[in-house]
């Protein structure tokens, strides 16, 4: 008989996470798939996929249960249709020459679209050192605490920053060199 059925389940994950089946049966293959949205840069998030094992005449139903931790990257966006540096700038309200400025070593035709899929620094990294608030990097890099938190997802939901830490804590820092944005 063919009793050897794998079957595999997204058992728990992040809004729009899919299980996209490649194969079934004893050799089940299946592949996560996630496209976080802008506000999750710098969050950790899990997934857990289930796998079940079907009963036959020699065996019971058994599960396993994998879980793995997603860390979305800081300070990158992927280029969705028909975005360009004007358009990118707008949402994240500032000047396109200094989103022009994070990529020239990729970008050589700011005026070009940019090609979907494509990678953009949208700010540059910093490692956070002793001493450091978010008032005070606020008002270092010209920018505003808002920003800093739209930026780094777990700084907006934890309010905290960590000096000292190994790794450092790293934050998605986008200045506005432009308007002199204000601390608020």
């Amino acid at each position: 008989p063919t009793d050897d059925t794998v079957t595999i389940a997204l058992a728990s994950g992040p809004d729009g996470a899919e299980l996209d089946v490649e194969s079934v049966g004893n050799d089940a293959v299946s592949f996560l798939s996630f496209r976080p949205s802008r506000s999750l840069a710098g969050a950790a998030l899990q997934a857990c996929v289930t796998a079940r094992g079907a009963s036959g005449v020699y065996r019971t139903v058994e599960d396993a249960q994998v879980c793995v931790t997603i860390e979305v990257r800081r300070c990158v966006w992927t280029v969705q249709e028909a975005e360009s540096l004007v358009s990118l700038s707008q949402e994240l309200g500032v000047s396109w020459l200094q989103l022009w400025n994070f990529n020239k070593a990729n970008i050589s035709r700011p005026d070009f679209d940019l090609q979907t899929g494509q990678t953009v620094n949208v700010g540059q990294l910093y490692a956070v050192d002793r001493g450091d608030t978010l008032f005070n990097l606020a008002e270092r890099f010209s920018t505003s605490i808002e920003m800093i938190e739209r930026m780094n997802a777990d700084v907006a939901d934890s309010k905290t920053l960590v000096a000292d830490a190994d790794p450092p804590q790293l934050l998605c820092i986008t200045f506005n060199s432009c308007t002199g944005a204000t601390v608020q």
